[in-house]
């Protein structure tokens, strides 16, 4: 059922149709509770006039296993169009094969979650678990409303299992907010925070291993700040951390660059 989706969906001849900016499908960085309930939210950006859609998300199965798949935001997607099986979830794998009986095309706005997961955390403090594309049962492969398929940008993901009692300590600081746009973004992005007093504040850039691409420190007034940042200090197209510290706090989330 998952092996070609082209297969379901293509009546003429293929073309290839070049898009300004390939559609992404994006895995989550997530920091959770190493023996608690949690969600990974699957996103996309870019899904313009898109009729079909599979993909599979692997993890590890001896860290974290599936309990529910909810929140679906797509037409016509629901439970029905996941591998829900023994086999595949023995494996850590969820493959996933949607389409667009109209054949119209569906879009949805930029980092729109398309469906979650509940997961029950298996693992132990420090604990890696990465979020990967498998190449089955359902390879990565989008299509448009002219049948013709279409570049993906897969942008994989990790949970991370902290001492969530240690994660909301930082939490309760002294910075107000957190938030970043666009993201996913080409050339540049803005970062910006709300600080509830005066401090020494540092923005940190990292990529996925904790290697450190961007560092600034300064003192910063209570109130609104913005940060614009360029795209020519990041490598490659992916996934990145940015924190905020202050003194004694920090906030940290993800952007995504896209070349």
């Amino acid at each position: 059922m998952y092996k070609n989706l082209l297969t379901l969906l293509l009546v003429c001849t293929i073309g290839m149709s070049l898009q300004a900016q390939d559609p992404s499908i994006i895995f989550p960085q997530i920091i959770a509770d190493e023996s608690e309930e949690f969600e990974i939210e699957i996103s996309v950006s870019n899904f313009e006039s898109l009729v079909g859609m599979q993909f599979t998300i692997q993890w590890d199965p001896a860290k974290m296993h599936l309990l529910e798949i909810f929140d679906f935001n797509l037409p016509e997607l629901d439970s029905t169009n996941f591998g829900i099986i023994a086999v595949n979830l023995d494996e850590g794998k969820l493959p996933v094969l949607w389409d667009d009986d109209s054949l119209v095309g569906v879009s949805v706005p930029d980092e729109t979650v398309i469906y979650k997961l509940r997961m029950q955390a298996t693992g132990t403090v420090g604990d890696t678990i990465p979020l990967i594309f498998a190449a089955g049962p359902a390879s990565t492969e989008l299509v448009d409303n002219g049948l013709n398929p279409v570049p993906v940008i897969e942008v994989e993901g990790q949970v991370i299992f902290e001492d969530i009692v240690g994660i909301k300590q930082l939490e309760k600081s002294n910075i107000q907010s957190l938030a970043i746009y666009p993201n996913p973004f080409t050339d540049f992005t803005t970062i910006e925070f709300e600080l509830q007093e005066t401090t020494n504040t540092t923005l940190i850039i990292t990529d996925l291993t904790g290697k450190e691409i961007y560092r600034n420190t300064e003192k910063m007034t209570n109130g609104f700040h913005q940060k614009k940042i360029d795209s020519a200090i990041f490598p490659s197209t992916g996934e990145y951390i940015y924190y905020v510290q202050t003194n004694n706090n920090q906030l940290l989330e993800k952007m995504i660059f896209v070349k």
